[in-house]
């Protein structure tokens, strides 16, 4: 049975694992220095851990895939969304995604939605797009504005967005 929860600092480690372990897909369509191992340090996870709400996904008693949200400025970005490859295409993703989306409904601070990936990374675009995420023509512009990525990683991206609607 799959359950999600609030992440919690003991996951840390755990959850960095998944999130360097999914990257990995990205070694095979990004060239270096745009793809790097690991694509995140310890440090960046704990800064970002500090203004993102992660939720991880259990299966098992076993965290198996994370998520989050933050706000900035007018939009809620979706970050970090990854799943232990071999529990990859079992609605691990879909259910963190809908998570995140109705706490944000229910939190009523924003209706749009922006989630950033790399360009080459047919299987996110893909993922985002069956969930209703439309690609943004003027990415370059929107990651500059809503993240804080360094300038080769928002180049080599793109970005989406989703209206939510209200209940």
């Amino acid at each position: 049975m799959l359950r999600i929860r609030k992440f919690r600092w003991e996951d840390t480690f755990m959850v960095l694992g998944i999130i360097n372990e999914a990257a990995k897909a990205y070694g095979k369509v990004l060239k270096p220095p745009v793809y790097h191992e690991p694509q995140m340090t310890l440090d960046e996870f704990l800064c970002e851990a500090n203004r993102i709400k992660f939720f991880v996904a259990k299966m098992n008693g076993k965290i198996v895939g994370v998520a989050g949200y933050e706000y900035v400025k007018d939009v809620a970005l979706i970050r970090h969304v990854y799943v232990k490859p071999e529990y990859q295409r079992k609605g691990i993703g879909t259910a963190l995604i809908k998570h995140l989306e109705s706490l944000i409904v229910k939190e009523d601070k924003t209706e749009k939605l922006i989630v950033g990936t790399y360009n080459v990374a047919y299987w996110a675009i893909a993922f985002y797009q069956k969930h209703g995420y439309g690609i943004v023509e003027n990415s370059n512009i929107i990651l500059k504005k809503y993240y804080n990525i360094p300038d080769i990683q928002r180049e080599n991206s793109i970005a989406l967005k989703k209206l939510l609607l209200k209940r």
